[in-house]
């Protein structure tokens, strides 16, 4: 794959991207970079990848649409190949309506949710809806699940992109058989000096490649996707931990702001939904804390067993040793609170 563009992908705003097999890269990337259009992308010699911001939608379209135009000597094929790249074009499009229309729906959802009586729960809260002391700690946990976000979209780009490495090589593997097969077929039985002795010699070739692909090439892009997975999940479960503090937030907030309700009844109400709330984000922060004690009692026997030092077997058993006592007293707490 070749590497081309004229900006680094991840400065490009409202960043789109789109794959299509297509012979006529080079053409499309001319003329992408005649119209000046920011754009990083990947290429070979059946497959263009392109990275370009959604407000150069139309240009890409024509771009593509243009380098697929059919020659005279070749109509149908190039008919098809239009066609395809049209059909792929409208699929993108149509994801990309389908997303637009699904962040429109959460937009009205969430103005709606600001002129009715806020939930414990209704998401990220509004900076200007806590008292001053809690509006410094939301906007600290919001910016913190912003930065985690884009972490997680950033690994996610990075998973999709070596899978799309793992198909291709898995397609060039299947080729490279294909092509095997034809030529036994063809030239075991050949007569003529010299040709079978080619022929054995390219389908020799052809079996090294495979086992470079097979043993070296898509391993080590599995090994990535699974490191990268193991980081998603880190990040999921601190965007988790941060969302558990920010609705904690919320839930004093409102405790708070009851205490200033004029009538009765709904005094009581809005203190017993808060209260309500702040009960569950402690079940949730106790969990997060009880799994959090288990992963590292697990991680220091492993070392515990696999160190013959008997000095660093006692500092670890002494580790182990307070781990376990931090885990029954949030397991004593949590108890108390699930009763």
């Amino acid at each position: 794959m070749t590497t081309v563009g004229n900006i680094d992908y991840k400065k490009i705003e409202n960043r789109q991207f789109v794959t299509v097999d297509t012979d006529k890269a080079a053409d499309i990337i001319s003329e992408l970079t005649q119209k000046q259009v920011p754009f990083s992308g990947r290429y070979d010699d059946s497959r263009l990848t392109l990275h370009f911001s959604q407000k150069d939608w139309d240009i890409v379209q024509n771009a593509l649409s243009g380098a697929a135009r059919p020659h005279e000597n070749d109509t149908s094929k190039a008919q098809q190949e239009l066609d395809d790249l049209q059909q792929q074009l409208k699929r993108a499009l149509e994801r990309q309506k389908e997303l637009e229309e699904q962040a429109a729906k959460v937009q009205q959802s969430q103005d709606k949710a600001e002129y009715t009586e806020p939930s414990v729960f209704s998401g990220q809260p509004q900076p200007e809806q806590l008292l001053p002391i809690l509006q410094a700690k939301a906007i600290q946990h919001t910016e913190k699940l912003d930065a985690l976000s884009e972490k997680r979209t950033a690994l996610e780009n990075k998973i999709q992109t070596n899978q799309g490495k793992i198909d291709r090589f898995s397609d060039k593997v299947q080729r490279l058989i294909d092509t095997n097969q034809m030529l036994h077929s063809l030239f075991q039985n050949a007569k003529v000096p010299g040709i079978k002795t080619m022929a054995e010699a390219a389908i020799h070739r052809n079996e090294q490649k495979i086992i470079k692909i097979q043993e070296k090439r898509i391993p080590k892009l599995q090994t990535k996707i699974q490191e990268q997975s193991k980081k998603i999940e880190k990040i999921d479960r601190k965007s988790d931990i941060t969302q558990c503090k920010l609705d904690r937030c919320r839930c004093i907030n409102q405790i708070i702001k009851s205490f200033g309700i004029s009538d009765n009844a709904d005094r009581r109400q809005a203190f017993s939904q808060a209260m309500d709330g702040l009960h569950q984000t402690t079940i949730q922060r106790l969990s997060y804390k009880l799994d959090s004690c288990q992963q590292k009692i697990s991680l220091l026997s492993q070392k515990y067993m696999a160190t013959d030092s008997a000095a660093d077997k006692l500092k670890i058993h002494q580790k182990i040793n307070t781990l376990k006592d931090r885990k029954q007293k949030s397991l004593q707490s949590w108890t108390n609170f699930t009763v």
